[in-house]
């Protein structure tokens, strides 16, 4: 099994009972493959996966730990320590709801409905009612923890706002999503509502007797509800209800739960909670599936409304296989293998994206642009986003409008002449230029001494057959650092990706390259005086391309195979697995 990299998670999902975790897993759209590599000292494992286009990992409590407080704060800790990019985390579970009829607007807490921690008046989204002091007739007085909530991501307090515009109707936002999971099984059961039947609060007299409350039933479309406010967070279990009373008057609160305070020591959470009983000495664990169920939900909905701007989607495959860019696990051409399958049904993606800066507005990290007369400029004539074409098969064409996307290469040069020794491969007839059904990249090496015209010769072949390909690339390989800005412009040309915030020029180049090997139309690349074996990183695994590269340097460019004579060719043979499966010759001028 694969090793999964920690790197490009930056989601947290913390579910600390076993059917809140089975919630979460089930909500998930895709299920990653693979495992977080673990040592000595680690106390946790992971689960892994995608939904709403972001790369979430699953942290849950260790079987048969007692949780609470201590135990989520542990947890929390070793996330923080293992997940280096996290963006923001959510806390979703089950709670003790606690309703407030005398309240005025009515608090009518129901099992199954949500709750969603924020402040309310003076009062913290979370209080820890368990540490405090003793105040005499006054009771319990909590330590207020002001700014725990603040703490929490601006981006997710504002998708629960967005989420709250829809009251008294949230449920229409998130019920679709606990709709898919509802039959699924759990150890004991299924995820369906118990039935409002079976939903009973009791409340006490002065003298401390129990009575039914009697409320009307809900209708089905109003059947779940979302209550926002104070959430209380304890070590201990509540079943007292006098407690209970003290505190959600005195605090406003609409539930209690064990673990958020302890998690907020290490981590900021959103927090979110699905009410599976009221507190008191009634407890039971009937009603925990589909409250977890309702809150998995409603944090889904949270996801949804956060849309990414990295598609970290895009690093598996439709099964789930990781292609990590840690290199481990999964070799090279795997991992594009497994991006570009992905890229390559996402058109919709490149369609979001229609404008592209004439000019790259920041140096790549790493200094990637000596100065500005490094910088390229990719031009456009067509407003459809490359690889969106209605057909996905290869024809044999000679557009009049392409290429229409294209990064900027050196000109021919104004006294350049045909020559008698072009290489047949260079050739108009050349089978380098017909595309049709192509599925990997044929690449031509073309080596000889400095001077010879060995980058002329190519320019001229791509001049002449330029109109059989949508997109016409060039890398001046040179310079290693120009040749980075070169490749990554590739994926702004054809805006395929836009933003490189937070990612690696590694991993910049990789995206590219999967990007590339996704693509069913034809394409041109020229690698300009490459001269080293850097050239693994260029080469896409796929893809309906042409690849032109030019070197004088003649050991490197045969694989230190047989020194070829001057004017010939002879098909490429390379000693690294990772290139064997390309169909290549090799040119010496």
């Amino acid at each position: 099994m694969s090793e999964l990299d920690r790197n490009l998670y930056t989601v947290a999902w913390i579910a600390p009972l076993y059917i809140e975790a089975k919630a979460a897993l089930l909500m998930l759209d895709q299920k990653h493959r693979g495992q977080f590599a673990v040592s000595r000292g680690d106390d946790y494992v992971f689960h892994a996966g995608s939904m709403c286009g972001h790369n979430i990992v699953i942290a849950t409590l260790p079987a048969g730990q007692e949780y609470g407080t201590g135990s989520a704060a542990a947890l929390a800790s070793q996330v923080r320590k293992s997940f280096p990019n996290l963006w923001f985390s959510l806390l979703v579970g089950v709670a003790a709801g606690l309703p407030n009829l005398s309240r005025r607007p009515r608090r009518d807490i129901r099992l199954g409905d949500v709750l969603v921690a924020l402040p309310e008046g003076e009062t913290a989204g979370l209080v820890a009612y368990d540490l405090g002091k003793d105040i005499g007739d006054d009771g319990f007085r909590p330590l207020r923890l002001g700014n725990v909530l603040a703490q929490t991501e601006t981006i997710v307090r504002s998708a629960i706002g967005k989420i709250r515009l829809h009251a008294p109707h949230e449920s229409e936002v998130f019920f679709p999503f606990y709709k898919k999971i509802r039959n699924e099984q759990h150890e004991a059961g299924n995820f369906k509502d118990p039935g409002q039947n079976n939903d009973t609060y009791y409340e006490f007299d002065q003298h401390g007797g129990e009575y039914t409350v009697m409320r009307e039933r809900r209708s089905t479309h109003r059947r779940t509800r979302v209550w926002y406010g104070p959430i209380g967070s304890g070590e201990k279990l509540m079943r007292n209800f006098r407690q209970r009373n003290q505190l959600r008057d005195k605090y406003d609160l609409v539930g209690l739960e064990m673990e958020a305070a302890g998690t907020m020591k290490c981590i900021p959470v959103g927090v979110i909670r699905g009410v599976c009983d009221y507190g008191d000495e009634h407890k039971n664990k009937e009603w925990q599936p589909y409250a977890a169920a309702m809150a998995a939900a409603y944090a889904k909905a949270v996801l949804q409304e956060i849309l990414p701007d990295r598609q970290d989607e895009v690093l598996f495959s439709s099964d789930g296989q990781s292609a990590n860019y840690s290199g481990r696990g999964v070799d090279s051409i795997q991992q594009d293998h497994f991006l570009s399958q992905y890229l390559s049904s996402m058109p919709s993606r490149c369609a979001k994206r229609r404008h592209i800066a004439d000019e790259l507005d920041s140096d790549l990290e790493g200094g990637l642009y000596k100065s500005s007369s490094d910088r390229r400029r990719s031009r456009r004539y067509n407003s459809l986003p490359f690889g969106s074409a209605s057909s996905s098969e290869n024809v044999e064409t000679s557009n009049t409008r392409w290429p229409e996307y294209q990064t900027e290469r050196p000109p021919l040069s104004a006294n350049y002449l045909d020559r008698s020794d072009t290489p047949p491969q260079l050739l108009p007839g050349s089978e380098i230029w017909r595309t049709v059904n192509r599925r990997t990249p044929w690449t031509v090496f073309v080596y000889g001494l400095s001077g010879v015209g060995k980058s002329q010769m190519c320019l001229k072949a791509i001049l002449e057959q330029q109109h059989r390909f949508r997109g016409v690339f060039y890398i001046d390989a040179s310079d290693r650092a120009i040749a980075y800005s070169n490749y990554v412009e590739i994926s702004r040309a054809c805006e395929a990706q836009h933003h490189w915030e937070g990612i690696s020029v590694d991993e910049r180049i990789r995206i590219t390259r999967a990007w590339l090997a996704s693509q069913n139309e034809p394409w041109l690349l020229m690698i300009d005086n490459m001269d080293s074996y850097h050239i693994q990183q260029y080469l896409p695994s796929g893809g309906c391309g042409t690849i032109l590269i030019t070197s004088n340097n003649a050991t490197w460019a045969t694989g230190y195979h047989t020194q070829i004579p001057r004017n010939t060719s002879m098909p490429m043979k390379f000693d690294w697995p990772e290139l064997s499966q390309f169909k290549s010759s090799v040119v010496c001028l």
